[in-house]
C-alpha cells in the first residue's frame, strides 16, 4: 500500500507506532531495522506457541519512502525452510486465535488513521470509519387504557379514541466499551465528553436528527362496541429503536467498535377485551 507523504511524518515514526500496536496485538516486537533506504518492523507471537508447533505467528513490516510517499509492504517473515513457513500460514496463527488476513486489514487501516488529517503521528483525534446498523428493536414505554361502556343501550355504538403520547427522541453510544476495547485509552474527562457528543452528533446526522427534541405522537381510532358491553381498549406504547456500531480508528490503539442507539419512532399495540 501506499500512503502519501505528511509533513513531519518520517517512517522511523510510523514503524515505531506500528511496534507499538503489534505489541498491543500481543506480539513481540524487535527493534525497529534500517536496511539501506528501508525501515523494517519485525515482530512475533511469544515463543510459548514455538514449544508445541515449532514455530510462531510471525509479521514484517518493511517501510520505503518514495518520491511521493511511502511504500508500506506487510507480510509474513521469512522462514528458513518450507514446512516452517507452511505452519506460519496454518497452525500458528490458528493456536494464537489471529487470522493473518483480518490483522494486516486492521494494520493497512491502522496506517491509513495515523496519515488521516493534518495532524503529526501519534497525535491525531479518534476518526470515525464507518457507521453499520445491526438491527431494530422495541422498547416497552407504558400503557394507556380507556373504557367505553355499552352496557345500559341495545345497539352497537361507535367511538372515536385518540391515542396520543409525548416522547423524547433520545440517541445514545456506549462509551465505557470504548476503554476495554482500546487497551485502556487515557482520556480526560472533558476529553471523554466531548468524543461521545461528536459521535452521537455524526449518528444522529445520518438519521437526519438535528437535536433531542420532544415530540408528539398521535392517532385516532374508531371504536364499535356492541350492545350491553363494555369495552376496554389497551394501548401498549413502544418506541422502535435502531441499533449499531462506530467503527473509529483511535490512535496508538488502532479500530475500537462502539455500540450505538437511536429512536426512530413510537407506536402502539392495540388490545380489546369486553366485560
Amino acid at each position: 500500500m501506499l500512503l502519501p507523504t505528511t509533513g513531519g511524518t518520517g517512517d522511523m515514526d510510523l514503524a515505531f507506532h506500528v511496534r507499538t500496536w503489534l505489541q498491543r496485538k500481543g506480539f513481540e516486537a524487535e527493534e525497529v531495522l534500517q536496511q539501506g533506504s528501508k525501515t523494517i518492523v519485525r515482530a512475533h507471537e511469544p515463543t510459548r506457541w514455538k514449544r508445541y508447533i515449532g514455530a510462531s505467528p510471525s509479521i514484517e513490516v518493511r517501510f520505503h519512502r518514495l518520491g511521493h510517499g511511502t511504500n508500506v509492504e506487510i507480510g509474513l517473515m521469512k522462514a528458513g525452510a518450507a514446512v516452517i513457513a507452511a505452519r506460519y500460514f496454518t497452525y500458528s496463527w490458528v493456536a494464537m486465535g489471529v487470522s493473518y488476513v483480518s490483522l494486516k486489514k486492521e494494520l493497512q487501516e491502522f496506517l491509513l488513521s495515523l496519515q488521516g488529517g493534518n495532524n503529526p503521528v501519534g497525535t491525531a483525534d479518534p476518526r470515525v470509519l464507518d457507521i453499520v446498523e445491526t438491527g431494530r428493536v422495541e422498547r416497552p414505554v407504558g400503557t394507556d387504557t380507556r373504557k367505553i361502556d355499552n352496557s345500559g343501550s341495545g345497539s352497537d355504538v361507535t367511538r372515536n379514541i385518540k391515542a396520543s403520547r409525548r416522547w423524547t427522541q433520545s440517541c445514545g453510544v456506549e462509551m465505557e466499551s470504548l476503554r476495554t476495547r482500546s487497551g485502556g485509552v487515557d482520556f480526560s474527562v472533558a476529553d471523554f465528553l466531548s468524543l461521545k457528543g461528536s459521535l452521537e452528533t455524526q449518528v444522529r446526522k445520518l438519521y437526519s436528527i438535528s437535536t433531542e427534541q420532544e415530540q408528539t405522537f398521535e392517532e385516532e381510532i374508531g371504536v364499535t362496541v356492541p350492545p350491553h358491553t363494555a369495552l376496554v381498549v389497551v394501548m401498549e406504547w413502544k418506541r422502535i429503536a435502531q441499533q449499531g456500531r462506530i467503527r473509529l480508528t483511535v490512535p496508538q490503539r488502532g479500530i475500537v467498535e462502539l455500540p450505538f442507539e437511536i429512536d426512530l419512532g413510537i407506536t402502539f399495540d392495540l388490545r380489546q377485551y369486553e366485560q
